[in-house]
C-alpha cells in the first residue's frame, strides 16, 4: 500500500533518531573504553613505581646505575605503551593496572614480558645506530635510552632488589655490627648492575646507614676510594649517596603548609647520618668522586633549609603577637600556626644535623633569635593571661600554643614549668 507523504516523514524521522541514538551509544562505548584504558595504564606505572620505590629518584643519580630516574621511567614507559605492541600492552596494564590487586607473581610475570618485547630491539639498536637514534627521540632523549637497561634489569630482578630492603631491616632490627658485617662478606650478585640496584635497596632499609660505613671500612682494610673499590664495597658506598639523594629530594620538595614534615625531619636526619658516617668512617680527598657528589648534595640541601629557615622568627611572631584593641572577638588563624608549627619543627630537626648539612650559622642565628623572642612573648602572654585569667579564648589558646613552641625550642622541662604556672593562674582565679 502506498504511504502517505505524512507516513513518509514520519518513518524518516525515526530512522534518523535511531541512528543518533547509536551513533551517541557507540561513542559514548568507545570513550569508556578509552578511559578505562588511561586508567588502568596510570594505574599501573603508580604500581611498578611503588615496588621500585627504594631505587626511584626525582632527578638523575649522583651515581649512574645505582638508582632509576622517575621521569626516564615514566617517558619509558610512555613510549612503550605508544609504540610497542598495543594489545600485549592492553593485557600487561589489565593485569596490573585492573581492579584487583595485582600479586607478587602476576607483577614478575608483566615486567618479564614487557622485558623480553623491548629487549631484541636493544639488541638491533647495537648494530644500528639511526635504529637507535630514532628511538632515542621517540623515547625523549639520549638520558632515556641510557637508563633502559637499567630499567629492564629492574624489571627482571624486582623480587631479588625488593629483598634488600627486608634484609637491610632485619639486620637493624638486631643492631648487631657483627651480624651486618658477616651479611655484607657472604653477599653474591648475578650481575655488577644487579648489585647496584640491589645494594641501593639494601642500604634504604638500613636504619643507620652511619654504621654501614664503618663496617665496609672495617670490611676494606683501607678507606680510600680505590681501596674500597678493590675490596668489591664500592657500589656500598654509592648506594650512600644516592641514598643522600632521595633525602635531598625530601626536603627540596616537601614546601608549603601542608607538608609532611615528619617526613622532612626524618630526611634531615638520615641524610645527617649518611654524611657523617662518609665523612667520619672514610677517607674522601678532595679528588674524590664520592666526595665531589656529598658535596653537591650537601650544598642543596643548605640551600632548601636555608630558604625554610627565613621566615621562621615572622611566623612565630605572627601567632604570639597581642590582639589588636578595640576587637571584642579575635581568632588565631590555624594556617598561622601550623606554619609556625612547621618551622620550627624543621628548625629543631636540623640543629643536630647542622654541621652535616653545612648550615650551621644560619641555624644558630635563628635558634638563638627564636629563643629570645619567644623568652620576652612568654612574660608578656602570661602577665596578661593573669588579668584575663583565662576568660578570654584568644589569651588561652596563645599560652597553649606558647607552652607548645617552648618545648620544641627549650625542652619539655621548660615547658612543663609553663603548663603548672598556667595551672596555677587558673586556679587562684577560681577557674576549673
Amino acid at each position: 500500500m502506498r504511504r502517505s507523504p505524512l507516513e513518509q516523514l514520519s518513518e524518516l524521522s525515526n530512522m534518523r533518531s535511531t541512528a543518533k541514538v547509536s551513533a551517541k551509544t557507540d561513542t559514548v562505548s568507545y570513550a569508556d573504553d578509552d578511559a578505562i584504558a588511561a586508567v588502568q595504564n596510570d594505574m599501573a606505572i603508580e604500581r611498578i613505581s611503588a615496588e621500585l620505590a627504594p631505587v626511584l629518584l626525582d632527578g638523575q643519580p649522583e651515581v649512574f646505575g645505582a638508582g632509576i630516574c622517575r621521569v626516564s621511567l615514566n617517558r619509558f614507559w610512555h613510549w612503550a605503551q605508544r609504540d610497542i605492541n598495543p594489545s600485549e600492552f592492553a593485557e600487561i596494564n589489565n593485569s596490573l593496572g585492573g581492579h584487583r590487586q595485582p600479586s607478587e607473581r602476576d607483577i614478575e610475570i608483566s615486567l618479564n614480558r614487557i622485558v623480553e618485547i623491548v629487549t631484541p630491539l636493544l639488541g638491533e639498536c647495537a648494530a644500528d645506530a639511526e635504529l637507535k637514534r630514532r628511538l632515542s627521540i621517540q623515547m625523549g632523549g639520549d638520558d632515556v635510552f641510557d637508563v633502559v637497561p637499567i630499567i629492564l634489569i629492574a624489571f627482571s630482578y624486582i623480587g631479588y632488589i625488593k629483598s634488600g630492603v627486608n634484609l637491610g631491616r632485619e639486620l637493624s632490627a638486631h643492631e648487631e655490627p657483627e651480624a651486618l658485617s658477616y651479611a655484607l662478606e657472604q653477599m653474591q650478585f648475578p650481575s655488577i648492575e644487579t648489585k647496584k640496584l640491589w645494594c641501593q635497596s639494601f642500604t634504604s632499609g638500613i636504619a643507620r646507614p652511619d654504621f654501614l660505613a664503618a663496617a665496609i671500612a672495617k670490611l676494606s682494610y683501607a678507606t680510600t676510594e680505590d681501596a674500597i673499590k678493590k675490596t668489591g664495597f664500592g657500589e656500598f658506598v654509592d648506594a650512600l649517596l644516592v641514598n643522600a639523594q632521595q633525602q635531598t629530594e625530601i626536603i627540596e620538595n616537601q614546601s608549603g603548609l601542608f607538608r609532611d614534615i615528619d617526613l622532612t625531619c626524618r630526611a634531615i636526619d638520615r641524610f645527617h647520618h649518611i654524611a657523617r658516617g662518609l665523612q667520619f668512617h672514610l677517607d674522601l680527598s678532595k679528588s674524590s668522586a664520592w666526595n665531589a657528589s656529598l658535596e653537591r648534595l650537601v650544598k642543596r640541601g643548605a640551600s632548601s633549609l636555608s630558604k625554610k629557615f627565613s621566615d621562621i622568627l615572622h611566623d612565630v611572631s605572627k601567632v604570639l603577637r597581642p590582639a589588636p584593641k578595640g576587637v571584642a572577638s579575635v581568632r588565631l588563624d590555624p594556617a598561622d600556626v601550623l606554619q609556625a608549627y612547621n618551622g620550627l619543627y624543621i628548625m629543631a630537626a636540623t640543629r643536630p644535623a647542622r654541621e652535616s648539612l653545612a648550615v650551621n650559622a644560619v641555624v644558630d642565628r635563628v635558634w638563638k633569635d627564636v629563643g629570645t623572642s619567644l623568652e620576652a612573648m612568654v612574660d608578656r602572654i602570661f602577665e596578661h593571661f593573669k588579668h584575663t585569667t583565662g576568660s578570654d579564648a584568644f589569651d588561652v589558646a596563645q599560652v597553649d600554643i606558647v607552652i607548645k613552641f617552648c618545648s620544641i625550642r627549650f625542652g619539655a622541662e621548660y615547658a612543663s614549668i609553663l603548663r603548672r604556672n598556667k595551672d596555677n593562674i587558673v586556679r587562684r582565679a577560681g577557674g576549673s
